[in-house]
């Protein structure tokens, strides 16, 4: 098959876009990478530190008949709000 001379420019332009377009890619891949790690070591160290629902539930039910006697009401609002704090915290 006979190229022309256009046809033949065409083809040098889209092979140079290729090996320009690999290298952007590579580099940016690379980039991306870093950037995930980073973001998701943050978010494992936010989860990581905060406490588990359960752990303050037993702790405040011991603290609390020690010392007041209340209602279960008021621990499920203390928990529903432990709750809400995890959730502002990983938001």
């Amino acid at each position: 098959m006979i190229q022309t001379c256009s046809e033949m420019t065409f083809c040098k332009v889209v092979d140079a876009y290729r090996e320009d377009y690999h290298t952007a890619l590579s580099v940016l891949t690379f980039l991306i990478g870093f950037y995930v790690t980073a973001i998701l070591s943050r978010w494992w160290q936010q989860v990581t530190q905060l406490p588990e629902i359960e752990e303050l539930a037993i702790h405040l039910n011991a603290l609390i008949k020690a010392g007041i006697i209340i209602t279960s009401n008021l621990l499920s609002i203390l928990r529903r709000y432990t709750c809400l704090q995890d959730l502002i915290a990983l938001s």
